[in-house]
């Protein structure tokens, strides 16, 4: 089979697949299982309304020994690689499983390390970020089209770090922490580069650290922003109204130290967190936490994980039971062998 017959070939098995997820309730995700063998996590395509059904899907290393992850976009259709063992950074097409894009190669006199912080929620754009060498430090924050046909430089700082590069969901804004050291704040894009507003966290958030993880509110117009929790400070959720610039701190009782933001509700009204009680020594027992935007109705949740399906209708909850959006009709959808774990992608036409 000629090569371009044969990318053809995958194509049109790749779109009837997606047409037929249309026409019956079928649901695609990509998830890894680890391999004892190779020491490597392998990837799978499966179907979440059919669980004895799974595929293994081909992924080009992201390194020599397979022990980088590449990150996925949010269709599930493209995976970029960071920078390693002096390699550009790459983005694979899964179906032909060849390089669409890459950066610059790397020059040995002068170092460049190029890493993907994440994508547009419509996966047209990846954010990358691009770091000096010791001698000549800077952080290069850009993003760049699936393709590579488009380079755009959001921000650049020779005397700050830049962390992370989150889009919002309707896909105009992306916020990123520039941090000096003894100052640092949230910024937030247009995707053209334009900064529209900024926040100093030095002055809005108690006590002066910086945002060790930052989300999005569904009508992308508010931020929760979480701080880092160590044993000489205690973490805080912040919401930050991006309109009104008010920041308000969440969570008051001083037990409950927050350990990861897990998501918003679809109306923005409520945040679940995962937590740990801070008077304690063991940091793995987390717990699951719902409370109101404004600080209200703090509870224990009784599941350990939640994920929404990407129609909004349904509910995963602990990777094994599945339910409308309204809670009813809940049901179990794998067994205990079989249930959704490190799971990647949807899989979205």
């Amino acid at each position: 089979m000629q090569p371009f017959v044969k990318v053809l070939f995958f194509a049109i098995v790749f779109m009837t697949s997606l047409a037929a997820c249309a026409e019956k309730q079928t649901q695609l995700y990509i998830f890894t299982r680890y391999n004892s063998e190779t020491e490597i996590y392998d990837y799978y395509q499966a179907d979440l309304y059919a669980p004895s059904f799974e595929k293994k899907i081909n992924v080009v290393p992201c390194s020599e020994d397979g022990k980088y992850e590449p990150t996925w976009s949010p269709n599930g259709r493209y995976y970029g690689c960071s920078t390693n063992f002096g390699r550009p950074l790459f983005i694979y097409d899964t179906i032909t499983n060849k390089v669409i894009a890459k950066t610059e190669p790397v020059n040995p006199k002068d170092p460049i390390n190029w890493y993907m912080l994440g994508w547009s929620p419509d996966s047209q754009y990846a954010s990358i970020m691009s770091t000096g060498s010791t001698e000549k430090p800077y952080y290069d924050f850009s993003i760049m089209k699936f393709d590579g046909s488009e380079l755009i430089q959001i921000d650049k700082q020779s005397r700050a770090n830049i962390l992370s590069g989150e889009w919002s969901p309707n896909g105009k804004l992306i916020a990123h922490q520039i941090y000096m050291g003894d100052r640092s704040y949230l910024a937030i894009f247009q995707s053209n580069g334009k900064e529209i507003v900024r926040l100093d966290l030095n002055q809005s958030l108690s006590p002066t650290i910086f945002a060790e993880e930052i989300k999005w509110s569904p009508d992308s117009k508010k931020l929760a922003i979480r701080t880092l929790h160590n044993i000489d400070t205690d973490s805080h959720l912040y919401i930050w109204d991006i309109e009104s610039s008010k920041v308000s701190d969440l969570v008051s009782d001083k037990s409950v130290c927050i350990m990861r933001i897990s998501d918003w509700s679809p109306n923005g009204k409520t945040i679940l967190f995962y937590a740990v009680n801070c008077n304690e020594d063991d940091y793995l027992n987390t717990v699951l936490y719902s409370i109101n935007v404004d600080g209200s109705n703090i509870k224990k949740e009784d599941f350990k994980s939640l994920r929404r399906t990407p129609d909004g209708k349904s509910i995963i909850i602990d990777g094994m039971y599945l339910m409308d959006i309204d809670g009813k009709n809940k049901r179990k959808i794998f067994d205990n062998k079989n249930y959704l774990v490190n799971f990647v992608s949807w899989i979205i036409p």
